[in-house]
C-alpha cells in the first residue's frame, strides 16, 4: 500500500462498505415509502452488507495477498535457517559498535515496515544512537531504501526468503516465519560474543532508554513486559537485551531448537519465558519497569480513560491489527515523526526528552 495518502485511504475498506451500507439503505428507505421493497428483501440485502463487510475486511487484514500463497511452515522452508552459517558482516557492524563503546540495536525489518522505520528514525534522530542501529533488511528494497534516507544507519541485507515483504499479522505463517529466521539470525550473533540490543521499530521513543541498562549488569537476559494483566511479569523479544554469555548462549538455542520443532504452535517469547522463569542452563532474566518500557495497553488505557505510566521512556505500538490501524494511533497521539511525502520528518520535538528514561 502507498502511505502517502495514509490520511485519507487509511480504513478505505471500512469507510467503502461503510459508505455502502449507508447509500443503500437510504436508497430502500427512500424507495420503501413507494411499497418497492418488502421486508423479506430488507433482510437478504443485510445478509449481503455482512458478507461484504466480512469479506474486505479479511482481504484488508491480509490473508489474499499473493505473496501468502507461496509461504508455508514446511520443514523445507524452516530448514533453510537450520544450518544458518555465520553472518560474518553484521557481526563485524555489531562488533565496531561495541568497540565504541556503545550497545548495537539491532531491528530486523522488512519492505511493509519501512514507512514506521522511518517514523522511528526521525523520532530519535537528536538521540544520537543512529550510529549504533543496525538495520537487519530481509529484501532488497527494504536494504535499499533505509541505506540511501539514513546513511549513519548501518543497514545489513538478509534475504533468504525475500517474499517476506508483507505486513503480515499475528499467526499468519509468513509472521512465524520471520520471527523464527530472527530468533535463529540472533543466535549466530550471540555465538560470536556479540551483546546487543533487539528492538522493534514501530514505537515511540520518548526518552533515551539506554541508560536503563546499567541497573542490570549481572543479568544475562533483560526484557519488556507484557501490559495485559494476564501476562504482566511475562518476559518478551520485542525491547530486549541480550548479553551474550554462556547461559543465555545455551538458553537461546533450546528455544531455537523448540521453536524449529513446533514452529505452528510456539512463539519465542512464550517459550523464552518459560526458560528465564525456569532458570534454563543458569539462566539470569529481568524485566524492564513496565512504567517505563510500556507497550499498547498504554494506548488502550487512555481511550478507555484509565491511569497510565505517567513518564514512559519507550511506547511500543503494539496489541492492535493491521499495520495502518498502528500508523493511524501514532498519528492520533502525535507519536508519529514523518510528513505526507513519507520522507521529511516533522517536528514533534516537544514530545521527545533530551533527559536520561
Amino acid at each position: 500500500m502507498n502511505l502517502k495518502n495514509i490520511g485519507k485511504n487509511a480504513g478505505s475498506i471500512y469507510a467503502r462498505s461503510g459508505y455502502l451500507i449507508h447509500k443503500y439503505f437510504h436508497t430502500y428507505l427512500a424507495k420503501s415509502r413507494f411499497g418497492m421493497y418488502s421486508l423479506k428483501k430488507l433482510k437478504v440485502l443485510i445478509a449481503v452488507f455482512i458478507v461484504l463487510v466480512l469479506i474486505l475486511s479479511t482481504w484488508k487484514m491480509g490473508y489474499f495477498e499473493p505473496f501468502h500463497k507461496t509461504i508455508s511452515l514446511s520443514s523445507t522452508d524452516v530448514r533453510k535457517f537450520a544450518n544458518l552459517s555465520v553472518p560474518t558482516e553484521l557481526v563485524n557492524m555489531a562488533k565496531r559498535i561495541t568497540f565504541a563503546d556503545k550497545v548495537p540495536l539491532l531491528a530486523m525489518i522488512n519492505e511493509a515496515y519501512i514507512v514506521p522505520t522511518h517514523s522511528w528514525l526521525c523520532n530519535t534522530k537528536n538521540m544520537g544512537i543512529h550510529s549504533q542501529v543496525i538495520i537487519i533488511a530481509t529484501d532488497n528494497n527494504t536494504f535499499n531504501t533505509i541505506g540511501q534516507r539514513w546513511p549513519e544507519v548501518n543497514v545489513y541485507r538478509f534475504t533468504m526468503f525475500e517474499q517476506l515483504t508483507g505486513a503480515f499479522q499475528f499467526d499468519q505463517p509468513g509472521y512465524r516465519l520471520l520471527t523464527f529466521m530472527r530468533a535463529r539470525l540472533l543466535l549466530e550473533v550471540l555465538k560470536q560474543n556479540v551483546s546487543f540490543m533487539n528492538i522493534e521499530t514501530d514505537c515511540f521513543w520518548r526518552k533515551n532508554p539506554l541508560n536503563l541498562l546499567s541497573s542490570y549488569k549481572d543479568y544475562d537476559f533483560i526484557s519488556a513486559q507484557l501490559g495485559y494483566p494476564l501476562e504482566m511479569n511475562n518476559y518478551t523479544v520485542g525491547f530486549s537485551f541480550l548479553n551474550a554469555t554462556r547461559r543465555l548462549v545455551n538458553a537461546w538455542e533450546e528455544m531455537v531448537r523448540r521453536l524449529q520443532e513446533n514452529i505452528e504452535t510456539d512463539w519465542e517469547q512464550t517459550l523464552l519465558d518459560t526458560l528465564c522463569k525456569s532458570n534454563f542452563a543458569g539462566i539470569q532474566c529481568a524485566l524492564f519497569p513496565y512504567t517505563k518500557i510500556t507497550d499498547g495497553k498504554y494506548y488502550q488505557r487512555l481511550e478507555e480513560k484509565k491511569k497510565v505510566a505517567a513518564d514512559p521512556c519507550v511506547i511500543n505500538n503494539n496489541y492492535i491489527i493491521g499495520l495502518d490501524e498502528k500508523i493511524l494511533r501514532a498519528k492520533l497521539y502525535k507519536h508519529w515523526f514523518l510528513a505526507r511525502n513519507d520522507v521529511s520528518c516533522l517536528d514533534n520535538s516537544d514530545l521527545v526528552k533530551q533527559e536520561p528514561c
